[in-house]
């Protein structure tokens, strides 16, 4: 890959933040284009620095991750959004991919697919953790049935 994917981390935990952003750094492919500790901060950054990706925690004080998400896409067209967070409910995925995040990765994915889908999320695609995957298409399937 010639082109670094700028990459803008959103989390409440400074702690997190540092790791992600040397678990990026020590991958090749990514830049870290900035930091953000809550979704308003989140939002500005991102109008500002216009990364190639976000990574968004849901759970943040003031403004929910979802409700930055859905800003950030409408604000950033150009920027893709991958939810990375503790939550693995059913809700939270669906709120965060109606609010137009394109992946959704619980914290603990390893650090390789953590790059590998930041790196899929700029490209484009769409992106989860194989349990979440597999439980979003049984759902999907009982409901079609």
């Amino acid at each position: 890959m010639s082109e670094l994917v700028r990459v803008l981390i959103a989390d409440d935990h400074q702690m997190f933040r540092d790791g992600l952003a040397a678990v990026l750094r020590a991958g090749p492919g990514t830049e870290l284009a900035g930091a953000a500790a809550t979704g308003a901060e989140a939002i500005m950054l991102a109008r500002r620095v216009q990364p190639d990706v976000v990574v968004m925690d849901l759970r943040m004080p003031g403004m929910s991750g979802v409700d930055a998400i859905r800003r950030i896409t409408a604000d950033c067209p150009g920027a893709a959004v991958l939810a990375l967070t503790m939550f693995d409910d059913d809700e939270s995925v669906l709120a965060a991919l109606r609010a137009g995040a394109c992946g959704y990765l619980l914290k603990g994915a390893d650090q390789d697919a953590i790059r590998r889908a930041v790196q899929a999320c700029a490209a484009g695609q769409a992106i989860f953790g194989a349990d979440l995957a597999a439980r979003l298409l049984g759902r999907l399937t009982a409901e079609s049935a």
